[in-house]
């Protein structure tokens, strides 16, 4: 474990996998460009956290991923960005609504054929990127993330826009 990383710049290498727990400062990880199928989540004790609750930022774009674990979405609290661009993503995990303090979130060209209904506990999403996937429809709760300033679904299959929703009320 490196005690002081703040952040880690391992992209344009032959990476397969990327593991989140290399240090307790840890708050960028740019593993873009790599052959990575995984997120290696190391699992903590209850009541210590996570070596990697300070992660704020976190690009695996242009990677090998089919897929990305519940547990390793949950493990990542302090999340503000997330770029999983360019990988084989048919669908995301419903723990994606545990970031809570998500901001930007991109997923273009994953192949992703539906959204989650978690997606509505991101509360403090702006941008959200999903242009040149599969998607035929976006869901109702998208239109539950009142922060959301920029959407981008070009380059899909939708053919059913804005749903009726009920919001909650509070």
């Amino acid at each position: 474990m490196l005690p002081k990383l703040e952040k880690l710049s391992a992209d344009h290498n032959s990476l397969r996998g990327i593991s989140l727990c290399l240090g307790p400062c840890l708050n960028t990880i740019d593993a873009s460009y790599n052959e990575i199928t995984e997120l290696l989540v190391v699992s903590q004790s209850i009541g210590h956290p996570a070596p990697y609750s300070t992660l704020e930022s976190l690009d695996i774009s242009h990677a090998k991923l089919s897929s990305i674990s519940p547990e390793a979405l949950s493990s990542l609290p302090s999340l503000r960005q997330l770029n999983l661009s360019h990988n084989n993503i048919k669908t995301l995990p419903s723990t994606i609504g545990d970031l809570e303090c998500l901001e930007r979130l991109s997923c273009a060209d994953d192949g992703l054929e539906r959204l989650p209904g978690g997606i509505r506990g991101l509360k403090r999403l702006e941008e959200f990127d999903v242009h040149e996937n599969n998607l035929m429809e976006l869901p109702g709760e998208l239109w539950v993330c009142a922060s959301l300033v920029k959407l981008n679904a070009t380059s899909n299959f939708i053919e059913k826009w804005c749903p009726s929703i009920s919001l909650p009320t509070e």
